[in-house]
């Protein structure tokens, strides 16, 4: 067990060590681009602390599996080893879709960058935008398919929200209305 534990330990810090300088470069990136933007040409972007999150998920996660095989006294059942590789290479992919991830606004050119590729929408072809749990975000609508949504804490949802301002806010309104009369005379 001792040889699965070193080799182990070394898989551990080259991935670490691997994921981290990337997530140095895209922090760098992103901090960089903040102070390039300008309203009419900008990017949005997840928020960092979601893909620290997810960065700290796969550490914790690995090192669960180090720490099994390196200082676990008593046999550890192989499927344990499973589950927390399955779920460290879950939090790497949901890590590195969350880089890729973003939303740049050039002119009247929206191109959303996501697990579909790359799709290039005209601001005059948004039809409406929805608020996403009262003022978290917004998602944004053509016709009855939603194109994109942002939350408020993504780097450059000030400027999204000020480009944004010609797109028309969905209003709720329930198809008939409910009397507390009509409740009443029910419970008679």
């Amino acid at each position: 067990m001792e040889e699965l534990g070193i080799i182990l330990t070394v898989v551990f810090c080259v991935l670490t060590l691997g994921l981290g300088v990337l997530l140095g470069f895209y922090i760098r990136a992103v901090l960089l681009n903040s102070r390039r933007q300008t309203p009419v040409q900008f990017l949005v972007k997840m928020p960092l602390w979601y893909i620290i999150f997810a960065f700290v998920g796969y550490i914790v996660s690995m090192f669960v599996i180090v720490a099994l095989s390196t200082f676990w006294t008593v046999s550890v059942h192989p499927a344990t080893y499973v589950i927390f590789a399955v779920l460290a290479a879950i939090f790497v992919v949901i890590m590195i879709y969350m880089m890729y991830w973003r939303v740049e606004m050039r002119g009247e050119n929206v191109t959303v960058f996501n697990l579909r590729g790359r799709r290039l929408f005209k601001l005059e072809n948004i039809t409406e935008k929805r608020e996403i749990n009262g003022s978290f975000g917004l998602a944004f609508y053509q016709k009855d398919k939603r194109i994109f949504r942002a939350n408020a804490y993504c780097p450059g949802y000030e400027y999204l929200v000020m480009f944004t301002e010609s797109v028309p806010l969905y209003e709720f309104k329930p198809r008939r209305e409910f009397h507390l009369s009509k409740r009443d005379n029910d419970e008679k």
